[in-house]
């Protein structure tokens, strides 16, 4: 069970074929962390940090053709959004 974020996001893309759900969620202390689950939503990854300084605004994600991770949330007054090409290992602001 994820725990400890104050905003999150579950999405399923439909270009995978695998049964892998993935979350993206903001701490109380703005710290954006992903992760990712096998069964269900039973059990979930280690949570990778993506960044830190996030307004505490609801957080989206998506998976785009190519299996690119995208998610997208406020940092200040800003929108930002980062991307991972290895499967949610790493992420850079794009």
């Amino acid at each position: 069970m994820l725990s400890g974020y104050d905003r999150g996001f579950v999405w399923k893309d439909n270009m995978d074929a695998s049964p892998r759900l993935h979350f993206v969620g903001i701490t109380s202390e703005g710290v954006v962390k992903y992760s990712y689950s096998y069964d269900g939503g039973t059990t979930w990854s280690t949570a990778v940090q993506i960044a830190t300084g996030a307004t505490v605004v609801q957080p989206t994600g998506i998976t785009t053709h190519n299996a690119r991770l995208c998610v997208i949330f406020h940092k200040g007054t800003e929108e930002v959004m980062y991307a991972s090409d290895d499967g949610g290992q790493t992420w850079s602001e794009v």
